[in-house]
C-alpha cells in the first residue's frame, strides 16, 4: 500500500509541476545565398546605321548584335533607352512628319526582319519594357544561349541640329 501511495503522490508531483521553460531563450540566425548568376553579355557592344537620310528608315538584313544569357538561369529581358540621340526624343508615332523625334524598334529573331516588319511591342521608349521576338511574343532566354537582335530607326522629317548623333539603350535580366 505505501508503495501505491508513494507512486501516487510522484505521478501528483509530476502532474502538478508540468513543464517548465528556460528564462532565456535562445535563437539561431540562418543565412542562404542562392547559387545562380544573372548575366547578359552583348556582341558586338556598339552598331552605326550610318548616314541616312531624314524620313527615312533603315532595318539592316542581318542582326546589329547578339545577347547572351551568360548567367545560369533562364532570363527574361527588360529593355530601354538610357541616352536618347542627342537633340532628339523617341516616339511611339511615325516620325517622318515630325521635328527632332525618331522610332527604334529592338526585336529578336533569327531571320532578316523587313522593313516596317517589326510589331509595335518592339517600340522602345525611356521606360522598361519587355525584349519581345520582331513578331511580338514574349522571349525567354536559356543559359548560354544568344539571340540575334535586331532593329529598326525611323528618322524625323526635320531636324534642328546635325551631326552624328548617339543613343545608349540597355537590356536588364530578370530570372524566370
Amino acid at each position: 500500500m505505501s508503495k501505491k501511495i508513494l507512486g501516487l503522490i510522484v505521478v501528483g508531483l509530476i502532474i502538478g509541476v508540468g513543464v517548465v521553460y528556460a528564462d532565456n531563450p535562445e535563437s539561431v540566425d540562418l543565412y542562404v545565398t542562392p547559387g545562380y548568376q544573372i548575366s547578359l553579355t552583348a556582341n558586338p557592344t556598339y552598331y552605326n546605321f550610318g548616314t541616312v537620310d531624314l524620313s527615312y528608315s533603315t532595318a539592316p538584313a542581318n542582326a546589329i548584335f547578339s545577347l547572351q544569357n551568360s548567367g545560369n538561369v533562364g532570363v527574361t529581358v527588360n529593355k530601354k533607352i538610357t541616352t536618347e540621340f542627342t537633340g532628339w526624343t523617341a516616339t511611339s508615332s511615325d516620325p517622318s512628319t515630325l521635328t527632332d523625334q525618331y522610332r527604334l524598334y529592338i526585336g529578336t529573331s533569327a531571320v532578316a526582319v523587313p522593313l516596317d516588319g517589326f510589331s509595335s511591342s518592339c517600340v522602345m521608349s525611356t521606360s522598361d519594357t519587355a525584349l519581345t521576338g520582331a513578331g511580338g511574343g514574349s522571349v525567354s532566354i536559356n543559359p548560354g544561349v544568344s539571340v540575334a537582335i535586331h532593329a529598326q530607326l525611323d528618322l524625323p522629317q526635320n531636324t534642328t541640329q546635325g551631326g552624328q548623333k548617339k543613343a545608349v539603350i540597355s537590356f536588364t535580366a530578370q530570372a524566370q
